[in-house]
């Protein structure tokens, strides 16, 4: 983008440094500075955070020999003397302070310094769930109370995508879908056991799913060895199922427009960005009632809750984490996926025994768009950003 003249003056420059899945859902989506993407410091295989992982903290970039006035850092901390607000989605840091490893520990105390310091002007918290956690996080710390007046809670924002909610009689099969590229974390797994459940009881259900099928090692919460899964994958080719793989936004839209519910019965996430993409289009979400997810997904008013232990930081309780790979590990998580199929096939099965289905479910999609519209509207939210960077570069 070129600069533009405003009576004579160039337009000012914000550099977006850190997380990029972050920037899209959390900044304006047409700011009248001139925006300035950044690439990580140093690019390519070997970034900061492969020599030493509390780099990943740091807000580091190529340098772009542009002049800028602030920095906007998402899920970092950039060490600058000019204005910053930093967006965060689960805690910040992402390492924690209390480190065991001393050099860990001195570096992370520096880096949050940083946010105590006056050209810091925001932390911006994706949800209060988040923004409880990082409180929570850093109750000891003395600088407490110069911080917590700088933290604000800005909700994922996205295109409003309809103007009118959905309606659902029950001469129609019950159109379901599943996004997401973690395919047992997410889900997935247990929407294919719904499938295969409903399939059983001749309950008129079709399962959509949008997947790169990642499983297994290195994901959390999943079993690491992906020949456990072999069976639940074959459920893919069940005749009330269609598997899409991986296809562009545009399909992932329509599908989401023709589907009556978003299934993301998920263990392990820290917002669910493709719930709120699906409220934009009115379309309710069946999920668990971890981290962020209760406080957009309200149960029987945009989608349906369905429980998981918890631990007291509202993540799901698992007792064998730390050592998965263990047998019994796969025999508790297998349990875990069909307890929650059949919580979320008994939602559905009552949803659609009931005479008064219809009216239901236009109260569930005229939630989810409510919701969408009050809270994740990305017009809405570009103002509020960009009044927020006029604070912060005159303050």
């Amino acid at each position: 983008m070129r600069p533009l003249l405003l009576r004579g003056a160039i337009v000012k420059r914000i550099i977006y440094a850190g997380n990029q899945r972050m920037i899209r859902p959390n900044s304006p989506c047409d700011s009248k500075y001139q925006i300035i993407r950044t690439v990580a410091f140093p690019a390519g295989r070997y970034p900061f955070s492969r020599l030493w992982s509390p780099f990943g903290c740091l807000s580091a970039w190529k340098p772009t020999f542009k002049r800028y006035d602030m920095v906007h850092a998402f899920n970092s901390i950039p060490y600058i003397n000019r204005p910053f607000v930093v967006s965060f989605e689960r805690i910040l840091p992402l390492m924690s302070v209390s480190s065991d490893r001393p050099l860990a520990k001195f570096f992370y105390e520096r880096l949050r310094d940083r946010l105590a310091r006056n050209n810091c002007y925001r932390i911006i918290a994706l949800s209060d769930w988040a923004k409880q956690r990082f409180l929570e996080q850093h109750r000891d710390w003395n600088e407490s109370d110069r911080i917590s007046p700088k933290i604000v809670t800005v909700h994922p924002s996205f295109p409003i995508r309809v103007e009118s909610p959905k309606r659902y009689d029950r001469t129609q099969p019950l159109q379901c879908m599943f996004i997401g590229r973690h395919f047992a974390r997410k889900g997935g797994i247990v929407a294919l056991r719904v499938a295969k459940k409903a399939l059983e009881l001749n309950l008129p259900l079709h399962l959509h799913v949008v997947s790169q099928l990642k499983l297994g090692r290195g994901v959390p919460t999943d079993f690491p060895d992906r020949d456990r899964y072999k069976n639940d994958l074959q459920l893919l080719d069940l005749e009330n199922v269609t598997f899409y793989g991986i296809v562009g936004n545009s399909k992932v839209f329509e599908l989401l427009t023709q589907s009556h519910f978003q299934i993301m019965a998920t263990l392990n996430d820290t917002y669910g960005f493709s719930i709120i993409e699906g409220f934009t289009t009115a379309t309710p979400a069946i999920t668990t009632n971890i981290s962020a997810l209760p406080e957009f997904v309200k149960d029987g008013e945009t989608g349906y809750l369905i429980e998981v232990d918890r631990t007291p930081q509202n993540t799901w309780k698992n007792p064998f984490y730390g050592r998965e790979s263990k047998d019994e590990y796969w025999n508790f998580i297998d349990g875990v996926y069909d307890r929650l199929a059949e919580n979320v096939l008994e939602r559905l099965k009552t949803f659609w025994e009931d005479d008064n289905c219809s009216e239901t479910y236009e109260r569930l999609s005229t939630g989810a768009l409510e919701r969408a519209k009050t809270h994740h509207d990305e017009q809405k939210t570009s103002r509020f950003y960009d009044r927020m960077y006029d604070e912060a570069m005159s303050s």
